[in-house]
Parts: C-alpha cells; structure tokens; sequence
C-alpha cells in the first residue's frame, strides 16, 4: 500500500474505529500500483457489548470511471468554447423553439443579447417561403438523425431587414432532450 496511501485513507479509517460508517471517493497514491480511484465504505464492526473492534469495507475501483468523467469534461470545454468562439450563428431548437443561441447567432439576429431570442419560434425568423420546408427538414433530423444538407434561405432581424444565409441542422441532445442544432452563415 505504502506510506501516502495509507496517510490518505487513515482519516477515515479512525472515523470507522470510532463507530461511524464512511463512505467516500478518494485518490489514492499506492506505491506499487500508482494513484486509484477509490469508493469506499468502511462499517465499524462491533463485538457484542457494543465496542468497536475493526471494521469491515467496501472498496471499488472507479479509476476507469472517473478517467471518462473527466475525458468527458474536457471535451464538453472544448465544445462550449468551439461554439461560443464561432463567427457562425449556432442555435438550438425544441420543438421549433429557440432554447440556445450564441453571441454571433444573437447578432446575426440584431439581438444585444440571446435572451432576446431564446424562447422565440426559430420559425418566426425564417422567409415564409421556406417555414414549410424547415418543419419539414426539422422532422427528418429528429426521425432519422441525420444531419440536413447545406441550403440557402433569408432571414428575418429583429428590425425587419432581411439576411441571406445559408444553413445546415442535425440532431443533438441538449439539457437532456432531443434537440436539433442549425448553424447559419451570412452570405
């Protein structure tokens, strides 16, 4: 086990002697294995007049787990800055209705801020021409997954003038629900 190891989980192991079950996640720096990830739980084991004479644990191995836990945050970083750094517009939509939009998709919109846009009709914005055609489209992503080939429509600012852009759409799941994500350029 060695000498850190044993330093780092002595804590709880006095806790555990003092008749308290423990539960915790840890580091752990063993010397022949290297640093773990434990869970573990630690029941004081009692005699029959009630003292304390060892205890009894549970440890679990969770180094794999919290590998991905972190591997995972990291890529959600890289993500969020990929879409908060990009000069296109990126929205998410439920249901026709806008829940994100980032700071160029709020200016592309003439917006100061996305709470301008967000919970308004991405449909609203759309050349009334082309609202058929985007339900349509919106349906297909969220039926098949497939992300919607690159086209060209106008857009509707909130003064009134119109944008020509181009767009394309796939399928996400955004705060835990089916979403479909469009990123729109001026052009």
């Amino acid at each position: 086990m060695g000498r850190k190891a044993l330093e780092t989980i002595r804590p709880y192991i006095e806790r555990a002697l003092g008749g308290e079950i423990v539960e915790y996640e840890a580091e752990v720096p063993f010397s022949a294995a290297g640093p773990r990830f434990l869970h573990v739980v630690y029941t004081p084991w009692k005699e029959s007049d009630g003292q304390v004479s060892g205890w009894v644990a549970s440890i679990t191995d969770i180094t794999e787990r919290k590998r991905v836990e972190e591997s995972l945050r990291e890529s959600e970083t890289r993500y969020r800055t990929l879409v908060e750094l990009s000069p296109d517009a990126v929205l998410v939509s439920q249901n026709g209705t806008i829940v994100f939009i980032n700071q160029a998709g709020a200016q592309m919109f003439g917006a100061k801020t996305a709470e301008e846009i967000v919970r308004t009709s991405g449909y609203d914005y759309l050349d009334p021409s082309f609202v058929e055609r985007a339900r349509e489209r919106a349906q297909k992503i969220m039926q098949e997954g497939l992300p919607a080939q690159l086209t060209e429509t106008r857009l509707r600012r909130l003064d009134g003038t119109w944008l020509d852009i181009e767009v394309t759409a796939n399928r996400i799941v955004f705060q835990g629900q089916t979403s479909v994500q469009s990123i729109f350029r001026d052009i």
